[in-house]
């Protein structure tokens, strides 16, 4: 298996991971020093889970739609869905199916 195979194997494990259980500890897969940067919520430091999304879309579950390796980077296209039950960024609670795309760079896998 190539070093690219690998680390798309590792980034599908850990989506499959967060869809099981997204408050388990994620140091399995994260350095200490990591830090989450998000265009739309502030950066997340360290290995602290982003909670306000998991707590507003408790069902929500990601699927990667596209990946692509090259070197020791993973890029991946997802869709997300879940419904709507708690405040999210001021919006207060639909109670309706949300779905939203990301984009996501994995370096140094």
């Amino acid at each position: 298996m190539s070093l690219q195979d690998e680390n798309k194997a590792l980034v599908r494990r850990f989506v499959d991971y967060i869809n099981n259980d997204p408050f388990a500890p994620i140091d399995e897969f994260f350095a200490a020093s990591y830090t989450y940067h998000n265009s739309s919520m502030p950066h997340v430091n360290g290995l602290a889970n982003n909670t306000a999304a998991y707590s507003a879309f408790p069902d929500i579950r990601f699927t990667i739609e596209d990946m692509v390796a090259e070197g020791d980077k993973v890029v991946y296209r997802a869709s997300a869905r879940g419904t709507h039950k708690r405040e999210f960024m001021g919006i207060a609670p639909t109670g309706k199916q949300v779905t939203f795309t990301s984009i996501v760079i994995f370096p140094h896998c």
